[in-house]
């Protein structure tokens, strides 16, 4: 069993090396996948300075006024990507292929827990074969790391719903934060799925429901004073809709 495991482990270490190759060979070649909204950000820091509270996204308006979509913490490290390494899109891929990878493990320990060390590097091998993490993982953009962001906040509230101890509740908070600060959908169907899975536990239900309402409340005071800062204070009042219901 244990040398099947070995080989269901190399398989899935497989599987993560053919992506990142068709995202580095792809790069090579002149055709890296990228999103412009993210990449151009990048770009803009890796030519000036980098200032996390002025995103300029290229070609967005005329007057180059930073506009913040989501907390451009994948821009700022991609622009310092480029400012150390060069201007080369591949080097932006493989930084999200880097970011993509840390949510491997949390995803590992999650199917562990629930099926066996066997079931788990399964998991790993169906999620890496899926078509849109083939294409996120090592894309040009803040999908993939808030993809493992998503990803470690569903391990973390998972045990905090799971066992009941505190411990987990502020990197729940955390995870949960800059998940939905960098793509809000992917938090949303994370929480969705630790809601509906321990719904019927009554003695945590109130858990659930403190755990989204922080989280919310946390997003809501990160972006407006984000926005507060970027447009040197003028705060659009449609961020305060993309916040979580409370």
């Amino acid at each position: 069993m244990r040398e099947n495991n070995r080989v269901l482990a190399a398989t899935a270490v497989f599987a993560y090396a053919l992506i990142a190759l068709f995202h580095l060979i792809s790069a090579k070649a002149g055709y890296s996948h990228y999103r412009d909204i993210h990449l151009g950000t990048a770009i803009e820091y890796a030519k000036g300075s980098i200032d996390i509270l002025r995103p300029v996204i290229v070609g967005f308006n005329a007057t180059g006024t930073p506009t913040p979509q989501e907390l451009p913490i994948w821009q700022v490290l991609a622009g310092a990507t480029f400012k150390c390494f060069g201007p080369w899109f591949g080097w932006a891929n493989l930084l999200s292929l880097i970011l993509f990878a840390a949510g491997l493990w949390p995803l590992y320990s999650l199917a562990r827990h629930y099926l066996d060390e066997r079931g788990a590097w399964w998991a790993i091998i169906f999620f890496l074969a899926q078509p849109i993490v083939i294409l996120i993982s090592g894309q040009a953009s803040a999908d993939g790391l808030s993809l493992a962001l998503s990803i470690w906040f569903l391990l973390f509230a998972e045990k905090l719903v799971r066992t009941g101890e505190l411990i987990w509740l502020l990197p729940s908070i955390v995870f949960g934060t800059l998940s939905a600060v960098t793509k809000l959908p992917l938090f949303m169907a994370k929480m969705g799925h630790v809601d509906h899975h321990w719904a019927n536990k009554r003695h945590l239900v109130y858990g659930v429901d403190t755990l989204c309402r922080l989280v919310s409340c946390k997003r809501r005071i990160s972006v407006c004073r984000f926005e507060h800062f970027s447009q040197s204070g003028h705060v659009e009042l449609v961020f305060w809709r993309l916040a979580l219901p409370a």
